[in-house]
């Protein structure tokens, strides 16, 4: 019964992760991403390995269930690894929010380390009140190189497990689904 145990185990560190977030940011988050429908901007998302398939997955909830724009920076697959090969993989998704992103868009990053620096990077090309971060790492260079004010959402998955931040960090955008469907 050892899966059993590890199971168990699994599920207890999601909970103790899921116990510790701030709610009045994912609350943050929920305002903006009304906003952003109410003025018909643009939501990118953006992540790297696993939370590349979050940032895909919460564009398409966004798009589909909540009518807002949203598109993952991390599905233009081509286009990123363009400019990354011509201007450095840690302006691959900079390059594409430049030309892409207008002014008033939001873009929620969403990095468990907190120390991708492709990630950091297109942060830094939007106004830090427009930014939302999902991240496991409330001192990584994600939250803290956007100002002092920070992020405008700052949810944190407090665990070293990057599985258990992994599934908070869906778990919460599906909560903020079921308060923005329409």
């Amino acid at each position: 019964m050892k899966e059993h145990q590890e199971t168990s185990a699994h599920f207890s560190e999601v909970s103790a992760a899921f116990s510790a977030v701030d709610l009045k940011e994912i609350d943050k988050a929920i305002t903006l991403l009304r906003r952003v429908r109410e003025t018909k901007k643009n939501v990118w998302i953006v992540g790297n390995g696993g939370s590349a398939t979050t940032a895909s997955h919460f564009a398409i909830d966004l798009l589909k269930v909540c009518h807002i724009k949203a598109i993952s920076l991390s599905d233009l697959t081509a286009s990123f690894l363009a400019y990354g090969n011509d201007t450095g993989w840690r302006n691959m998704f900079k390059g594409l929010s430049s030309v892409l992103a207008n002014p008033y868009d939001v873009l929620v990053a969403i990095s468990c380390s907190g120390h991708s620096r492709n990630i950091v990077n297109v942060a830094d090309t939007f106004s830090p009140s427009n930014v939302i971060v999902l991240t496991g790492n409330p001192e990584g260079y994600l939250p803290n190189d956007l100002g002092i004010n920070g992020p405008e959402s700052l949810i944190v998955a407090m665990s070293d497990d990057i599985t258990v931040q992994e599934d908070v960090h869906l778990a919460v955008c599906h909560s903020i689904i079921k308060v923005l469907r329409t």
